[in-house]
């Protein structure tokens, strides 16, 4: 499957595109933290890096699966060695959520699974200081204002 189209903007993290079916929830609190899901006839897992907020960013991670995930797992510590045997030395797909809506995301080949996470926030934060990316931003938001304007009741307020 091509790694470029898993992951679409604006969904769940755990359904990171309109094809996703099966979704297996490994482990939860208040949402889907780690597990399995399939798109267009492939198997994926996915985890989140760090502690997501319903009002803040989270950083998420997935890679396809080469074989069959286990049907359960004796201990929270034998997932989570499974979670990073299986990222490590793969490409992998990293995306930014914010309230929990995929916004970013890049490929980027794992070794060790939160360095491969700070080497995609990197790359957020450099694509955010390039002007080109700054202008683009701007113009979604001037899009985003006149949508708002168009709205009966809304106002423009431009900056």
């Amino acid at each position: 499957m091509n790694l470029d189209s898993l992951v679409q903007q604006g969904h769940l993290p755990w359904s990171p595109n309109a094809a996703v079916t099966g979704i297996d929830v490994w482990q939860e609190y208040e949402m889907p933290l780690v597990g399995t899901f399939e798109s267009a006839g492939h198997f994926f897992l996915f985890t989140v890096i760090g502690t997501p907020t319903e009002n803040g960013g989270s950083v998420w991670a997935y890679v396809e699966l080469s074989a069959p995930a286990p049907e359960c797992f004796g201990s929270l510590d034998e997932m989570r060695g499974f979670v990073t045997d299986s990222f490590k030395g793969n490409e992998a797909v990293f995306a930014l959520a914010s309230d929990l809506l995929i916004v970013r995301w890049s490929r980027v080949l794992v070794d060790d699974l939160y360095g491969a996470a700070n080497t995609f926030l990197n790359g957020v934060i450099e694509a955010m200081a390039d002007p080109r990316t700054s202008f683009h931003a701007r113009l979604a938001g001037i899009d985003d204002a006149t949508a708002y304007a168009e709205m009966p009741g809304g106002e423009l307020v431009l900056a």
